[in-house]
């Protein structure tokens, strides 16, 4: 998922102004708790095929294809090959 990405689902998933983000604002910066990282993860997870783990503290650039080796459990086993 590219910085792009992220941001648009930042913004439409979850409301958050474009103008309050950049790479280095964290999650905890515009708002976003565990419950929404859990949302959150859960859907780079369905658009990645890969189980991710964030944290208020993250930046947001963190959860990024160019930081998600930092971030990844493991591959999905049987991971469905398309979000409904």
């Amino acid at each position: 998922m590219t910085y792009d990405d992220l941001t648009e689902v930042l913004a439409t998933t979850f409301r958050v102004k474009r103008e309050l983000m950049s790479p280095g604002t964290t999650f905890a910066d515009i708002g976003l708790e565990s419950l929404a990282l859990a949302e959150l993860s859960a859907i780079i997870g369905v658009r990645t095929a890969r189980d991710v783990k964030l944290h208020p503290t993250m930046a947001i650039s963190t959860a990024t294809a160019d930081s998600e080796p930092e971030l990844v459990t493991e591959p999905r086993r049987n991971a469905p090959s398309s979000c409904p």
